[in-house]
């Protein structure tokens, strides 16, 4: 995973959108509910979650692990959202992985 081109806008259908930033930070809107990992509290009561919070690779797992602070449709910051690649592009491809027997989530492409 190329983290040198993750800043910037990335969207997906729906008018979902995470935004990067290179200081570590990020925030979402309209992203599906299911596609976000509830660790210890129960997923709010809507179809779509925003929030923001920061980003680390996980280079392990060649992912990207989303800790989401508490804020917009999260009522804690015990929150982790998983982007896995599922192109490596260009133009490159993310998903939200929530799911092991499901190849892919919800998937996002950086804007040009």
């Amino acid at each position: 995973m190329d983290t040198a081109r993750l800043p910037g806008i990335w969207t997906g259908s729906g008018g979902g959108r995470v935004e990067f930033h290179a200081d570590g930070r990020f925030s979402m809107k309209r992203i599906p509910t299911e596609s976000i990992g509830f660790a210890f509290s129960e997923p709010p009561d809507e179809d779509r979650v925003a929030g923001s919070g920061t980003w680390e690779r996980d280079t392990d797992e060649d992912r990207l692990n989303l800790m989401i602070d508490a804020g917009g449709s999260f009522t804690d910051a015990d929150q982790v959202a998983v982007l896995m690649v599922a192109e490596d592009g260009p133009p490159q491809v993310l998903f939200f992985s929530t799911n092991v027997d499901k190849p892919y989530g919800y998937e996002i492409k950086r804007n040009p």
